[in-house]
């Protein structure tokens, strides 16, 4: 049984849209929920019209006679509900109760002292009396929420767009309530506290704002408000919504977003000040990562997500999918980048010094207005820029594809192969094949004869016609793919490096990783690199037995082998410390994957052996100063930042995610369904650990036979 507190539920002055009504109907309508609504005189008409509505089963009301103005009516009121109800929690308080006096909003030297108290003791005070009287009760719920009814005209940030209006009192009490329910936020770890701007709805409250300011009346229905502020509470978290003020419908007020900019922007540019580093900027050798410090990573991954909303907004819904359909973030970003690719333009650009468009064009051997246009396009997204007229340089982002072979791959695997033969195919595939795992009924195959179907490895292992890097003929698409793999774990969000971060294998002290499909090394001597008690057993494909050699230094040589190894055959090596594999599972259907799992069981020592795997977790993992073992599987659990509905590494998972559907037809899994895929394979595994390290989009999870 849910249990949902809204103070305001009606009104005295028989006003039949406001707001708290409209959450009071809205949640009576589900099953189980018990409805508190505070009112002022419970007796009257309209406060029992409300017992009318409409119930989902199980549902009740009860109401409370609460004056906001009041001192102790809210503790006694809440009190009541334990000795007389028997209500233990309270999972939801929402804290609509609010006055404007239209009367009341003159310039500061003109106000009146007992007009501005008023409004702060019902819009400010009693909110904290509210929340001082409900907070036992909701300590005792899991994920509690207490919610503020705030307004636009609160924000500081934003003040400049009512600076013409005097709304001296109720704006001052707003900002002074969203002050504190931020400190609730900070104050109570375990609560989900924010603030709301509920829209210009058509209520009473609304409708005096308007008339006082001379505005417009007209605006959104309560049923819309309170729609979106439901869905919003539904889908609430700590990480991504407590302590913030919101729009109704889940967006950040463009204020506040300008405000998120500047605070985390002062907070990286202090901790590089500090430390003696250089900022970041389009300089040619400006660093090309931020530091790792968990306080610039939070901070950027909020700026991140805090700039791309404000553009967002910036850009309008009237141009948003104009510009995005012509534009396409990808459709002529990504043609651009083929054609600075296949035309070696980043080599070409010498990068500490502009080179004339002419001399460039010679080099490249292209026509040199060919050449101007699409270069006009790279610099929208700060490849290269001009220093002067008739003149190109590199930026850091330009500079840092010159002369890497590796970030020349993943531009080619992504232009050449998954957006001809996929992405751009992937709905006339969708419409004949539906929603299959076969591998095989992909975009390549729409004209392929029954039986001559190809997966992507197919493809890639038998093109003769090519060359990448020395290999000439067939395997050259084999050598760019691992050489793209390469580059996407050499850095960024899905860097290697953070393994270090998701497991401590120092603790492991003297062992054995079997590193399964691990191509030819490369990941586990990054683990290596910090693990001088570990030794390595590399499985792959034979034909990659030979690179594997090249690839490992000579001074590692004694602690690294390789093995050829099918991973739909049982797994050879029996009783190793830890068997690991690196984004492998997500290649495949869950039929497939549970197979590849169950080969390996057998070779396992249940309560000694760990299977360790990375891969993203679509609902996030546990960050990485959380505890092992510590609610692993469980849903109650922090999160990492960047993951929130419209996080920077949310974005870049369901891009992968997509990515594994169009190839492949496989998918990234949630927590839950990876524990369920480990389940069908083997009813004895247990979750013991799900890492994210900040800023990366895979998680590191730690499997174990148990007894």
């Amino acid at each position: 049984m849910s249990t949902v507190l809204i103070t305001g539920a009606n009104k005295a002055n028989r006003c039949p849209q406001g707001i708290g009504r409209g959450f009071v109907k809205k949640y009576l309508e589900r099953p189980h929920t018990t409805v508190v609504g505070t009112v002022r005189d419970p007796s009257l008409p309209e406060v029992q019209e409300l017992s009318a509505f409409p119930r989902g089963d199980g549902s009740k009301i009860l109401f409370l006679k609460i004056h906001s103005d009041s001192e102790t009516d809210a503790l006694e009121g809440v009190r009541s509900l334990t000795t007389q109800h028997g209500i233990d929690k309270l999972d939801i308080v929402i804290a609509n109760s609010g006055i404007f006096k239209a009367a009341a909003h003159q310039k500061i030297s003109q106000i009146k002292i007992e007009d501005l108290k008023e409004h702060f003791d019902i819009n400010t005070v009693s909110v904290v009396r509210l929340f001082q009287a409900t907070l036992p009760l909701q300590e005792k719920a899991i994920n509690p929420i207490f919610l503020v009814n705030s307004a636009g005209a609160g924000t500081i940030a934003g003040m400049e767009q009512f600076a013409h209006f005097p709304l001296n009192s109720y704006a001052a009490s707003k900002a002074a309530v969203n002050f504190l329910t931020r400190r609730i936020h900070f104050e109570n770890p375990n609560l989900i506290a924010f603030a709301v701007h509920p829209g210009q709805v058509v209520t009473e409250t609304r409708t005096a704002v308007a008339r006082s300011l001379g505005a417009p009346e007209e605006g959104i229905s309560v049923e819309e408000s309170v729609d979106g502020l439901v869905a919003l509470l539904d889908t609430a978290t700590r990480e991504g919504t407590s302590g913030k003020f919101l729009n109704y419908d889940g967006a950040p007020l463009p204020c506040e977003l300008s405000s998120t900019i500047s605070v985390r922007v002062n907070e990286i540019t202090k901790y590089l000040d500090t430390h003696g580093l250089p900022p970041p900027s389009f300089d040619a050798d400006s660093p090309s990562t931020l530091p790792a410090d968990p306080v610039v990573q939070r901070a950027r991954l909020d700026l991140i997500e805090a700039a791309s909303a404000l553009t967002n907004l910036a850009i309008g819904s009237a141009d948003l999918t104009r510009w995005q359909v012509l534009e396409a973030s990808s459709k002529y970003d990504e043609m651009v980048l083929h054609f600075l690719a296949h035309f070696k333009v980043f080599d070409a650009v010498p990068v500490h010094e502009p080179i004339s468009y002419s001399e460039l064009a010679k080099k490249v051997d292209l026509v040199e207005p060919r050449l101007r246009r699409i270069l006009q396009h790279a610099f929208t997204n700060h490849y290269f820029y001009s220093p002067k007229p008739d003149f190109v340089a590199h930026t850091s982002n330009s500079a840092l594809v010159a002369n890497d072979p590796l970030a020349y791959a993943w531009i080619f695997h992504n232009v050449d192969e998954v957006e001809p033969w996929y992405s751009t195919k992937a709905v006339e595939a969708f419409t004949r094949w539906g929603d299959t795992t076969d591998p095989r009924k992909t975009g390549p195959n729409l004209a392929a004869k029954p039986g001559e179907e190809k997966t992507l490895f197919d493809l890639l292992e038998t093109d003769e016609e090519g060359e990448w890097r020395g290999v000439n003929g067939k395997g050259w698409r084999v050598k760019r793919f691992g050489d793209s793999d390469k580059f996407m774990a050499s850095g960024g969000a899905l860097k290697a490096a953070d393994l270090h971060v998701g497991l401590d294998w120092g603790a492991l002290g003297k062992a054995t990783v079997v590193d399964i499909c691990g191509s030819i090394g490369n990941v586990s001597l990054e683990i290596a690199s910090r693990n001088p008690n570990l030794s390595f057993i590399v499985q792959d494909k034979a034909n990659l037995e030979e690179q594997f050699h090249n690839n490992i230094p000579a001074h590692e040589k004694f602690r690294f082998s390789f093995q050829p190894h099918d991973i739909f055959t049982p797994e050879p090596v029996k009783g190793a410390d830890v068997y690991f594999m690196r984004s492998t599972l997500h290649k495949f259907s869950d039929k497939l994957a549970v197979a590849i799992i169950k080969n390996i069981v057998p070779a396992m020592e249940a309560n000694k052996s760990r299977l360790v795997t990375q891969d993203v977790v679509m609902n996030g993992g546990d960050p990485t100063d959380q505890a092992e073992n510590e609610d692993a599987v469980g849903t109650t659990r922090k999160q990492s930042p960047g993951l929130g509905q419209t996080g920077a590494i949310t974005r870049l998972n369901t891009s992968i995610d997509l990515q594994m559907m169009v190839v492949l037809n496989a998918k990234e899994r949630t927590r839950e369904e990876w524990v369920w895929l480990f389940k069908e394979a083997d009813e004895r595994f247990v979750l013991t650990a799900c890492k994210q390290p900040l800023g990366n989009s895979a998680c590191v999870l730690q499997w174990m036979l148990q007894e």
